[in-house]
């Protein structure tokens, strides 16, 4: 059986006659040697097999390393020691100037979904995260496809939107506690955004023929359950002693579940006209527990924060901070 060394030296081989003829393909070449191998008998598809595992495995460690070196995981006392030395400004109001708005804007799309299978992209994010790149974690990851759908495609992104988010609430509570730190007169008027996010996964109907526009109103709604019962979440984990809190948690829930009501509505077939106008006259009517704003939520959180301690009133306004951030949504 031909090793992969043996084929990678054979295609340095063929590579330097290139100089000699500009159109030689050495890669076509290699191929066609492979196959006279088969015919000929000196190799079998059992060979060939392997040598396509060994080189997935490979492919697999390289690509984790890559990830490694591109965003390779920080210590978190290093993580948030940096982040400090980036808040460095004196004054407040210089302060606040340059964290109210958005250091950067991440766009979330379902590409990599296509490139590897569910396991395979669990061991390459635990070998880039862990640092380890043996063959036993990285290339023990079944090779078998899934099925990819819209909503496989969807979950993935709506899976990464919720790492971020989590990401920023530590990054905007590090920047609370500096402000806290310098200006404990003045710290709880900040109103840090530091990063936003965005997803057109489900949404771009000028490039797919499996997405019409119930199909998006079907994913912004899921997606503003999604949200809304991670704020309500965040809250009650905050634990704030009044009832405040609750209170706002309560209400963000039952929004929550009015809207995943209403997706459900757009998951049903409305080809018929009447079923159409049911779902509209649904989404659009009045209803106790509809929430078309934040703002008087962030409001009250803020309000509250203003009466609380300052570990309390950090975790509050990190909340608040989020929801000025996305909004209804898991991104923009």
């Amino acid at each position: 059986m031909t090793a992969v060394l043996d084929l990678e030296e054979r295609l340095n081989e063929l590579h330097i006659r290139t100089s000699e003829t500009p159109q030689f393909n050495p890669v076509f070449q290699l191929g066609l040697e492979i196959s006279r191998k088969l015919e000929s008998g000196e190799m079998s598809l059992g060979d060939i097999e392997s040598l396509v595992a060994e080189l997935e495995c490979e492919g697999l460690r390289a690509r984790a390393l890559r990830i490694q070196r591109l965003v390779g995981p920080i210590a978190a006392d290093q993580n948030r020691k940096k982040l400090q030395a980036l808040a460095s400004e004196e004054d407040f109001g210089a302060f606040a100037a340059q964290w109210q708005r958005p250091q950067a804007h991440i766009v979330f799309t379902a590409h990599p979904t296509f490139l590897m299978t569910r396991s395979q992209t669990g061991a390459v994010t635990a070998a880039a995260s862990s640092g380890d790149m043996s063959r036993d974690l990285v290339c023990a990851a079944s090779p078998s496809q899934d099925t990819i759908t819209l909503d496989y495609e969807h979950e993935a992104a709506m899976a990464a939107l919720c790492r971020a988010q989590d990401a920023r609430d530590t990054i905007t509570g590090g920047l609370l506690q500096t402000a806290a730190e310098r200006w404990p007169s003045q710290w709880k008027s900040l109103r840090p955004v530091p990063v936003r996010f965005a997803s057109w996964v489900g949404y771009d109907m000028d490039g797919r023929t499996d997405i019409n526009w119930t199909t998006s109103i079907r994913y912004r709604l899921s997606e503003k359950a999604m949200r809304l019962t991670r704020y309500a979440s965040a809250l009650r984990d905050a634990g704030a002693p009044r009832d405040a809190d609750s209170e706002i948690a309560d209400q963000l829930d039952r929004a929550a579940r009015l809207a995943t009501q209403m997706a459900d509505r757009f998951a049903q077939d409305l080809s018929d006209p009447a079923a159409l106008s049911e779902a509209a006259n649904a989404l659009t009517a009045d209803h106790p527990d509809k929430l078309v704003s934040l703002a008087p939520v962030i409001a009250a959180l803020e309000a509250q924060a203003s009466t609380e301690d300052n570990d309390t009133a950090r975790k509050i306004l990190v909340i608040a901070a989020a929801m000025q951030a996305d909004g209804l949504g898991m991104g923009w």
